[in-house]
């Protein structure tokens, strides 16, 4: 994990020398998932750097710009690839604040499934959208293996409840 932080050197010489510090400190796997990592040019060379260095390369990403081409060139390298759906499509849509997003997230992953990619949809539940999972998960062609949820909080007051919810 690479964090967006204010003043921190995300080009590429930075970013392969930390891989290379990951790779000597026997990490098995990165996560890329500040902002949004689609749209930085050097992410191609950034996962088959990752790869080349035989650690596993994983992508976080809301889909909007996972296009054809780009999950063409990062087949082979990328191992997994996470897309984030936060309900049905006027919920998902309206929070994040684009009427492409939903269809433009299903899509990816409709076409991560073709790929050697191994895809997965992430769902941040809260009290907004938890009424939504079903809606999440028949994007997920209704297979648990590509769903994740996370919950945040669903409390609403000082009552110390809580809802647990397993990955599958």
């Amino acid at each position: 994990y690479i964090p967006n932080a204010h003043g921190f050197d995300q080009s590429i010489d930075n970013l392969k020398y930390i891989v290379d510090n990951a790779k000597d400190s026997w990490v098995i796997s990165i996560q890329i998932l500040w902002w949004e990592p689609t749209m930085h040019e050097w992410l191609i060379e950034l996962v088959t750097y990752i790869k080349k260095n035989n650690i596993r390369a994983w992508l976080v990403t809301n889909g909007y710009f996972l296009d054809d081409e780009l999950i063409w060139s990062l087949d082979g390298y990328l191992d997994y690839c996470t897309i984030s759906i936060d309900g049905d499509e006027k919920f998902h849509n309206g929070y994040r604040g684009n009427r492409h997003s939903f269809q433009n997230a299903k899509r990816a992953f409709d076409r991560l499934i073709q790929s050697n990619i191994t895809p997965e949809v992430l769902m941040t539940v809260n009290k907004n959208n938890i009424w939504l999972r079903d809606d999440v998960f028949a994007v997920c062609k209704n297979d648990p293996a590509y769903l994740t949820l996370k919950v945040i909080q669903l409390s609403t007051g000082n009552d110390n409840t809580a809802l647990l919810l397993y990955d599958t």
